[in-house]
This record gives structure tokens, sequence and C-alpha cells, in this order.
């Protein structure tokens, strides 16, 4: 697919076609009955270079004070800006207060000092090298997420694997169909008064698969709003901007019982690593 053909497809709300998603897979899913609700992961990016040392603080290891003298969090007493004690060795940084609930119910695990083995220091390698699951290695077609969706293969929905961003991120992308959405109700052709100019643009390419594939997905488009009916508005309160968003439309999608098994979103500004 040539660059100014991509453009187009973004610019008109068909992005995801550019991505080599089978558009069949929406003519699936309008048809698709609802599966029994089996368990989702719900996969959250944290997009930047966190300092882990003072996201859950060792407190008790003299070695952190003695090594960072002036950006340590001091350790738990009473008083703002001290960590949040979890176990009497671990704290959390003040900041990650209300996590501390979840952690006291058992719903938060934390697992310390696990990182990737490749000591790159570009934070863009490092998050693709998170994404693809295979450190050091670039040329990963596909990332673990979708080796997942691969590996298990099972049949029937066409919604196992959603990306609720702004495009496929690399750890869904690769040969087994998964989505990509801004939200439930965005998925499907966004200015409709071009739809016809569209679709003869699609039926008179020479590009069979091209042709082929905007048929199916102008097919698609009709028959998916029939679903959209069956999937419940939230009635929780998120935060708002695009990761609170993000995560309301995985919560619609699970309740729906569309067979959704990994889901993912993202969540920007961990770059807090600044003066050290």
């Amino acid at each position: 697919m040539n660059p100014s053909r991509r453009s187009f497809l973004k610019s008109t709300g068909l992005g995801f076609l550019a991505f080599g998603l089978p558009p069949s897979f929406l003519v699936r899913a309008a048809g698709a009955e609802q599966n029994a609700r089996g368990k989702s992961l719900v996969v959250v990016f944290q997009r930047g270079g966190m300092d882990g040392l003072n996201v859950v603080i060792p407190f008790k290891d003299q070695a952190y004070y003695a090594l960072r003298p002036t950006i340590a969090v001091k350790e738990p007493a009473s008083g703002d800006e001290r960590g949040i004690d979890l176990d009497g060795y671990f704290a959390l940084h003040p900041a990650l207060a209300p996590l501390k609930t979840i952690y006291d119910k058992g719903q938060l695990a934390i697992v310390h000092a696990a990182g990737s083995p490749d000591n790159s220091r570009s934070h863009f390698d490092s998050q693709d090298y998170m994404e693809l699951g295979t450190p050091g290695i670039k040329s990963t077609p596909e990332g673990w997420l979708n080796r997942y969706l691969s590996e298990k293969r099972a049949a029937g929905s066409p919604f196992r694997g959603v990306a609720v961003s702004p495009q496929m991120p690399r750890t869904l992308a690769g040969s087994a169909p998964a989505l990509s959405m801004s939200s439930i109700e965005e998925f499907r052709l966004r200015n409709l008064a071009m739809a016809g100019a569209l679709e003869k643009l699609h039926s008179n390419s020479a590009d069979p698969l091209f042709r082929q594939g905007g048929k199916s997905l102008f097919e698609a488009m009709a028959r998916l709003r029939a679903i959209e009916s069956r999937i419940p508005p939230s009635t929780a309160t998120y935060s708002a901007g695009r990761f609170g968003n993000g995560l309301k439309q995985i919560a619609r999608l699970i309740k729906a019982d569309l067979g959704l098994e990994v889901a993912f979103t993202e969540i920007e500004g961990w770059d807090s690593h600044v003066a050290e």
C-alpha cells in the first residue's frame, strides 16, 4: 500500500485497513453471537521512563538514601511528601496514595526490580522491546499479545483483542486479527457524506485485495450498528481524558460479552527521570 493511499485511509476514518486487518472480521462481528463471559486481561501501558525506585521505595535499604541524597523519597512517617508504608520495607510514592487501599485488599501486586535485560537508555527502543517481548530485537514482526492470540487461535469472536488507542499498538500488531478504536460509537466511517465516493473508489480499484477489502468493509459498517445496541452504556465514573475513556470503553466491551480476551490502553506522562 503506497503512502498516499495509507494517508487517505487514515484521514477518512478507515485507517485500520492500513494495519493489515482483514475487513471480513467486521462481517463476522456483525453477525456474531455473544460468547459466555470469560476472563479478560487488560493491559495498561505507561508511556515514558518511570523511575521504579522512586515509585516503590525500598526505604529500609540504607543504600537507597546513600546513593540518592537529593532525589530519594522520605521514609514513611507523619507529614507530607513521605512514602506510604506497604510492608515495613517498601513504600509507595505519596502521589500513589489511592493504590494503598487496593494493595491492602490483595487486589494489587507489585513486581519489583523486574525489567528488560536490554540496557538501552532510549525510552523509544525500550518501549518497543516491551511491546514486542523480544529485548534487543526490533525486527520482530508481531507483538507479544498478538502472539498469544495466534497461539491460542480460538474460533469465534473478532473482539478477542482490542486496543482503545488512536492506532494499533505494536504489542497487538501481527497476523492474528485485532481491532483498534477510539470508542465504540466512533468505530465507523466518520464522514457519511463521502460514503458513496469512497465506496466507488474501492470498487473501481485495480488492486483486488483493496477492492474486496472495501466491499467487505462497507457491508460490515451497515451491519455493525446492529451490535452497538447490545453494548450497554457505562454507569461508572471515569476520569476525564483519553486514559479514562479507554478504561470506560474496555469495561463496556467486557460487559457486552463479545468474547474480549485481551484489551489494551495506554497512559502517557511517566517520564519521572527529570534532573536525575
